[in-house]
């Protein structure tokens, strides 16, 4: 809630262990759909790309890939999102064209059951980049009076995105995760040192899928790490080095893009 605001939003976040099953998959985010509603809740927060299954994780590549099968899942979770009266947040992936890597997304479905919005990862890992596009701008919307951001994953290592979000009067983030089946350290390392930052992380479900829910603060620290942690992370920042971009080149860099196409996957 913001501080002008009387209305309230309330957010359920969910998180299963995600497959290269679309129809799977699609039923577990139906179910909680419906716990969702029964919660009382506006909206559902799902986890990073939770429909589509993650390429080079859950399947090689998106090469034979069933984009219609796809798209007739998230036609039936719009339908019930209306009927429901429910927002979506939803991570898949959307295709662009047959010459152009899919990007790894997340639909904004409002509760008629319409796309409203789509954001796309914009910052890829290296393993990413073999299977997604890259996006190229934030996306913002407004539920009952709460300005909200959105991110995915290893956007957060980025804190000039956090930054722009800001600058765009964005109070609250809903940031979705997915770190299945991790067995030794990656980027994301660097987040796990105790009071050094504000998010909650659920624990590991089914098959080690992870979600960062909404994020309590923007860019905010509730103490800086003692002594210790600083020569950890330090450590494995060295062993995983994330480049530094000036916040002002992020933010016109994603000003000045055309981007079309940013509805749904049809």
């Amino acid at each position: 809630m913001n501080e002008t605001s009387t209305q309230k939003l309330r957010v359920a976040s969910c998180q299963f262990p995600v497959t290269e099953d679309i129809a799977k998959n699609a039923r577990y985010i139906r179910r909680y759909m419906r716990k969702a509603t029964e919660g009382h809740a506006d909206l559902l927060h799902t986890s990073e790309a939770c429909l589509s299954g993650y390429a080079g994780t859950d399947f090689p590549t998106f090469d034979g890939y069933d984009w219609h099968l796809l798209r007739r899942e998230t036609t039936r979770l719009r339908k019930l999102a209306a009927n429901l009266g429910v927002w979506l947040v939803l991570g898949s992936a959307h295709f662009l064209d047959e010459h152009t890597k899919p990007t790894n997304c997340l639909y904004i479905i409002n509760p008629r059951g319409e796309i409203v919005d789509r954001y796309d990862k914009c910052m890829c890992t290296k393993g990413d980049q073999k299977a997604y596009s890259a996006g190229q701008r934030l996306v913002v919307q407004t539920i009952k009076g709460v300005t909200i951001g959105f991110a995915i994953c290893y956007d957060i290592c980025y804190p000039q995105i956090y930054a722009a979000y800001r600058e765009r009067g964005v109070t609250l983030m809903l940031h979705s995760f997915y770190n299945a089946r991790s067995n030794g350290p990656n980027c994301l390392d660097v987040l796990n040192v105790p009071g050094a930052h504000t998010l909650r992380r659920q624990p590991d479900v089914g098959r080690g899928q992870q979600l960062v829910t909404p994020l309590l603060a923007l860019g905010q620290f509730r103490r800086a790490p003692g002594r210790h942690h600083r020569a950890a992370t330090e450590e494995k920042r060295r062993r995983h080095p994330v480049p530094r971009v000036p916040g002002w080149a992020i933010r016109r860099w994603m000003d000045s893009q055309p981007y079309p196409d940013a509805t749904g996957p049809e």
